[in-house]
């Protein structure tokens, strides 16, 4: 990996320097400047599959036609912020070869003690920007509970604290039980 680009840079220039790197590093553009995103522990690593997972068997129960993917696929938030959620899903038309959502409409992150503030704060202003999202949960795996962000019809953001029992997640119409984000299903 070669050195961070010190100047401010639009999502297009960070796309374009990111894909020029080569390499398997992780970055998101945060207010134009290119920060290098640290590694999972597996706890983490771990928290993000189930949510995957939980995600992926709900859409499959459902029959909708949108796709649960992992950190690794960011999403276009503005012209200066590109973010990698943990897990999101997307109901638009994937490009199997790019690294970017078209539509997503969930989008989780796994809190860990570095990243509490950025994803209670910076987070969900950055993904609410984003017209199609309509959900974002905040998981709290090691205190088992969640935060469900959710965009009214009517416009403003409503706020549930979920601890057990199913999330309905509409659109795009599915339903993941809070249990099966905290623990592995038997």
């Amino acid at each position: 990996m070669g050195a961070l680009p010190k100047k401010r840079l639009s999502v297009d220039e960070f796309i374009r320097w990111w894909g020029a790197e080569g390499d398997d590093a992780r970055f998101e553009l945060i207010d134009g400047m290119v920060v290098a995103m640290g590694r999972d522990t597996i706890r983490h690593n771990l928290a993000k599959l189930r949510a995957v997972n939980a995600l992926r068997d709900a859409i499959r129960r459902a029959g909708v036609n949108c796709t649960a993917l992992t950190d690794g696929v960011g999403v276009y938030c503005d012209a200066t912020n590109f973010r990698l959620p943990d897990a999101l899903v997307d109901c638009g038309t994937l490009d199997p070869e790019s690294s970017m959502a078209d539509k997503p409409v969930i989008i989780v992150e796994i809190v860990s003690p570095s990243s509490e503030n950025r994803d209670v704060h910076e987070k969900m202003r950055d993904y609410f920007a984003i017209d199609s999202v309509v959900h974002y949960l905040i998981v709290y795996e090691s205190r088992d509970y969640l935060v469900h962000h959710r965009r009214t019809d009517a416009g403003p953001i409503e706020t549930t604290f979920v601890t057990s029992g199913d999330i309905r997640l509409s659109p795009p119409g599915i339903t993941i039980n809070a249990q099966d984000v905290f623990t592995e299903a038997e």
